[in-house]
């Protein structure tokens, strides 16, 4: 936004859906807000203070609800203009009004932050007015959230300087002072190019030169608190710099301070150091994982010391593998002597008697064969003993006891098929028209009587037609 710090330059104010419906939807800082629209409408700063509402219809216009708040309806010289849509500017007369005014910069205050004001805002803007938003002087419908969102909407999309307070806007005498003082200075040094007639002082002027005179100091007023508001602005961002290149120069030097390669080493101590002959490596950080950084850094070492010869081959206690060892006899552990011959023979061929047995049987130290002191374990127990240790004839108990089994046996009983009590009954059926259009149905039963013998039925059954 440019300056405000011209006398040619005329502030106006607009009051926007500040109806009694509208402000029953308000449940937030009411009082505070009646009050800075109060005080921005009835102060000298502004040239033109216009209230825009909803255009309703003319037999609701009469009722309570579509009128101003009772508090504002006290504003003396306040113009109304009717809106058709959130924005104030579209299809109403509110732009002509201002431009007859010559209004330059306006404040805009009222509801709803979000949707009316920001839409507001932005159509003054894209017809050339400078604008400012009282951010006290505003609420909206939805609540805190919704206001403080429609204010950063405001911020980012027409500038951080866009939004004010009511304080900002009409100051104190210090700033007025202020604004006094920088307008004085700026007119001497354009005195060259626009000089200006003589002030008179407020009591030689008529009411009306004395208005102007006081709306043209509120003005610079205004522009004195622009420039204050840049000036901090602007300092906050030096300091955040200042700061950002402060944290860069302790960072820098915690690096030198603890040896991270790459950066510049400064010893602590002063004395000169004594050449040893060895290698001194310079204090690091004990982290784990710096040791492995500065061996990389480090030059391989180079052993100067000649080499050894290599052992001859016989003096290695191992076998080459390229070389071919002899075949001794023997080596297998196979006796070549009484070795027999092994019969190539499948284990399914019926003629497979299993392997020859080369290992002689065991033998006692006397020469004689080797005799088992224990009988066999079948010779002890028979079929149906016990297991006692008393010795049995072989086969004698077993086949006793399966021909007295045998003898024993009760002789089976043959008897022919059983007989059937009800006769066996096969059924078929077959279907025909007659010439007349008469069903026919044929039923063919097979019979089998429970004596065997077997006889065939028929039967014909005539189904008239349907008339």
């Amino acid at each position: 936004m440019s300056s405000l710090g011209n006398a040619a330059l005329r502030p106006g104010l607009i009051i926007l859906d500040m109806s009694n419906d509208d402000w029953a939807e308000i449940s937030y800082n009411k009082d505070d807000v009646i009050g800075n629209i109060l005080q921005l409408a009835q102060s000298d700063f502004f040239h033109l203070c216009i209230e825009s509402k909803k255009s309703v219809p003319k037999l609701k216009a009469l009722s309570k609800g579509p009128k101003l708040v009772d508090a504002l309806q006290k504003i003396n010289g306040l113009q109304h203009v009717s809106k058709k849509m959130e924005s104030a500017v579209q299809d109403s007369s509110l732009l002509e009004t201002l431009q007859k005014s010559g209004i330059t910069h306006v404040c805009i205050c009222g509801i709803s932050t979000d949707t009316s004001v920001l839409n507001t805002a932005k159509d003054l803007v894209a017809n050339g007015f400078h604008i400012f938003v009282v951010m006290d002087a505003t609420a909206s419908k939805e609540g805190t959230t919704a206001h403080e969102t429609g204010l950063q909407a405001i911020s980012s999309q027409l500038g951080a300087d866009v939004v004010v307070s009511v304080d900002d806007l009409l100051g104190d005498d210090e700033d007025a002072a202020a604004a006094t003082q920088l307008n004085e200075e700026s007119q001497r040094k354009d005195t060259t190019i626009s000089p200006e007639a003589p002030k008179k002082p407020l009591s030689e002027m008529t009411d009306a030169e004395r208005a102007e005179e006081m709306r043209r100091r509120d003005a610079e007023k205004l522009a004195a608190r622009k420039k204050k508001f840049d000036a901090a602005r602007f300092a906050h961002i030096e300091k955040a710099n200042a700061k950002a290149q402060e944290q860069e120069e302790v960072f820098k030097k915690r690096i030198e301070e603890k040896r991270i390669p790459g950066a510049k080493y400064t010893p602590t101590s002063t004395a000169t150091p004594v050449d040893t002959g060895k290698k001194v490596q310079p204090p690091c950080d004990k982290r784990k994982g710096w040791k492995l950084i500065y061996k990389k850094k480090e030059p391989p070492v180079v052993s100067i010391e000649p080499s050894k010869p290599l052992p001859p081959l016989a003096g290695k206690n191992e076998r080459p593998d390229n070389v071919r060892q002899a075949v001794t006899p023997g080596w297998a552990a196979v006796d070549k002597k009484n070795e027999r011959p092994h019969t190539y023979v499948h284990s399914s061929n019926l003629n497979c008697k299993g392997l020859a047995h080369s290992a002689p049987s065991p033998v006692n130290p006397t020469g004689q064969k080797f005799i088992p002191h224990d009988e066999p374990s079948y010779k002890k127990v028979g079929y149906g003993a016990s297991g006692g240790s008393k010795p049995q004839m072989d086969g004698v108990s077993v086949l006793s006891k399966i021909s007295g089994l045998q003898g024993n046996d009760p002789a089976k009983k043959l008897q022919g098929p059983r007989s059937m009590a009800m006769a066996k009954v096969k059924e078929s059926k077959s279907e025909s028209f007659d010439a007349q259009g008469n069903l026919i149905r044929t039923i063919t039963r097979h019979i089998t009587d429970p004596d065997g013998k077997k006889r065939t039925e028929t039967e014909i059954i005539e189904i008239p037609k349907k008339n």
